[in-house]
C-alpha cells in the first residue's frame, strides 16, 4: 500500500493491492488495459506499453479509442517499429505519418538503470476525429 503525504482530494491517496482489478480514489482503475472498452474522454495518453510480440503497437492502437478528437498520444516503444517489415508495423508507421507524428530514437541505454538495454523510441501523434 502506498500513501500520499498530501491532503489533496484530487490526488490518489492510496493504492491497495487487490489482485487483478482495483478501483482507486478519483475513478482510476488498475487492470488489463486491453480489456477495457474505450470511451473517448481523455485529451492525452502517455504510455510505456509492454514490447513483447508487438504488444506496444496493440496498446497504442487501443489507446486511440480513449482520446477525444484532437487528443495526443506519446509512447515509449520498441525501436523495432522503425525497421520491422510486417503488415502490422508498416501500417502503424503509416498511421504516424498520416497523423503528422514522429518517431524519435532514445539514446542507447536509456533504460539501463531499470535493468534493460532494449533500444527504444518516443512515438507521438495527434488523434484526428477519434479512432483510427
Amino acid at each position: 500500500m502506498t500513501r500520499s503525504t498530501r491532503d489533496d482530494d484530487a490526488a490518489v491517496k492510496r493504492l491497495h493491492t487487490c489482485g487483478e482489478r482495483c478501483i482507486l480514489r478519483g475513478g482510476i482503475r488498475l487492470g488489463d488495459f486491453t480489456l477495457v472498452h474505450p470511451e473517448p474522454i481523455f485529451d492525452r495518453a502517455v504510455m510505456n506499453p509492454p514490447f513483447p510480440r508487438q504488444a506496444d503497437i496493440d496498446h497504442v492502437m487501443h489507446a486511440i479509442g480513449f482520446l477525444k478528437p484532437g487528443g495526443r498520444i506519446v509512447a515509449i516503444m520498441s525501436a523495432a517499429i522503425t525497421f520491422r517489415g510486417d503488415t502490422k508495423t508498416t501500417r502503424f508507421r503509416d498511421l504516424i505519418e498520416e497523423r503528422r507524428g514522429f518517431i524519435k530514437p532514445l539514446p542507447t541505454g536509456s533504460f539501463k538503470s531499470s535493468g534493460t538495454m532494449v533500444n527504444t523510441v518516443v512515438v507521438s501523434f495527434n488523434i484526428e476525429g477519434g479512432a483510427a
